[in-house]
């Protein structure tokens, strides 16, 4: 049988599908559009990847789901400003909406092996509106506490700014209708599709006895439109976003670097005591001296463990969400192929939920994240120390080796 005929024969297949699937009243939807592909093209990551990136993906939702829920309970009974607990609660929520809609989406795409889409046409525009819409609004939200920090710290009003609860759920809810009119393009640009899949041999060839399956896609027909609209969200929404973001912390953190005070010029501002005073006097003074250059050292400390924070928040920020952008924008400038490729953007993708994750630990439970991080590194190097130690050649070398020897030589003789 010729290749030309199969051709033929699965053209005048598909045809007669489209027309009956057209005629029928349960599957007239504009989205069912019937295309002809191989299995080549659809077949993305091995069995062992989809195994892998399925519990790397299940363990990131389960983790991130825990946290954030955790995170909203914990702040709503904490002594906070109203404007600082709303801003909290709308990065958990909005972590929540990202983390659950990129895991679902790739959970999905982990469970077949192929590319194939069972959640229906529905859920193939909300999907990626969602994931839009979690980013947007972390995003936000992320900026407002940068905002919120910025005039406690380095404003330092007399009069703390904390908005009305009124204002504050008002301001949260535009910000959230703002970030939805942001998403909604994401709805358009994602079609439903019906594809007949047609099976090929090891050669890349049509075999005679070929095999054909009929499955449902939710792809971009058009990329150029989608690829535009990331563009301009990139340019006028994120580095907006992301230069405030940096200059807010910036500013904060050079405050901290310029203002923190050494020790040592702590204990020399203080004036030498006069040789007349008495003994009692200069013992008194010693005392209150040691205290201050305490208490000054504990301040320092903390200063100095404020800008490693903030050093940490906007490293963060970095490399958990740019490059997951970045990567999508080349993916829809660009035709790319290969496990490869899909194994680099399931790695990114799982790269950009781990900040749903970092999220509640750094600005809900800030305090108990750098405690088991210091004992972490504190362990962590006590282990390496202890691995590379070179402590033994040190006490190898202190020992007196030759008198012992001169000791065995006079025993020997003796002997004789």
């Amino acid at each position: 049988m010729s290749t030309d005929y199969i051709l033929s024969h699965i053209e005048e297949e598909t045809r007669s599908f489209r027309e009956a699937l057209l005629n029928s009243d349960a599957n007239n939807s504009s989205d069912e559009i019937v295309n002809i592909i191989s299995d080549k093209s659809i077949r993305t990551l091995t069995d062992t990847d989809r195994q892998v990136f399925t519990g790397l993906f299940s363990v990131i939702l389960i983790i991130s789901v825990i946290l954030n829920l955790k995170a909203i309970i914990t702040v709503t009974r904490r002594n906070y400003r109203f404007f600082q607990k709303t801003c909290i609660i709308s990065l958990a929520f909005s972590d929540l909406l990202t983390v659950i809609a990129f895991s679902t989406n790739n959970l999905e795409t982990f469970s077949h092996p192929f590319i194939n889409w069972t959640l229906g046409s529905f859920m193939c525009h909300l999907l990626p509106m969602a994931q839009s819409l979690g980013v947007f609004s972390s995003s936000m939200a992320l900026l407002l506490i940068a905002m919120d920090r910025y005039r406690t710290i380095v404003k330092a009003m007399n009069k703390r700014w904390d908005p009305r609860m009124i204002y504050c759920i008002s301001g949260g809810f535009l910000g959230w209708v703002l970030c939805a009119c942001l998403s909604v393009p994401m709805y358009v640009y994602y079609t439903h599709i019906l594809v007949l899949v047609i099976f090929l041999d090891e050669n890349g060839n049509i075999p005679d006895n070929y095999q054909q399956e009929v499955l449902y896609m939710c792809v971009v027909v058009d990329k150029e439109p989608l690829r535009n609209s990331y563009i301009i969200m990139i340019v006028f929404v994120f580095v907006p976003l992301l230069v405030v973001f940096f200059w807010f912390y910036y500013s904060i953190a050079q405050l901290i670097w310029r203002h923190r005070k050494p020790v040592e010029a702590a204990a020399t501002s203080r004036t030498e005591t006069s040789t007349t005073e008495s003994t009692v006097t200069k013992t008194a003074d010693k005392n209150g001296q040691n205290v201050l250059t305490t208490n000054q050292n504990e301040q320092m400390k903390k200063k100095l463990r404020t800008f490693k924070v903030i050093l940490v928040l906007i490293t963060t920020f970095v490399v958990c969400r740019l490059p997951f952008w970045a990567f999508t924008t080349i993916k829809l400038s660009y035709v790319v192929k290969g496990y490869a490729v899909w194994r680099i953007n399931c790695l990114i993708s799982a790269l950009n939920l781990t900040s749903t994750i970092l999220n509640p630990l750094l600005y809900t439970y800030l305090n108990v994240t750098v405690k088991v991080a210091s004992k972490i590194v504190k362990e962590l190097n006590t282990f390496l120390c202890c691995l590379f130690s070179d402590d033994e050649f040190d006490e190898f070398e202190k020992r007196k080796v030759i008198p012992e020897e001169k000791n065995v030589k006079v025993i020997q003789l003796k002997k004789c």
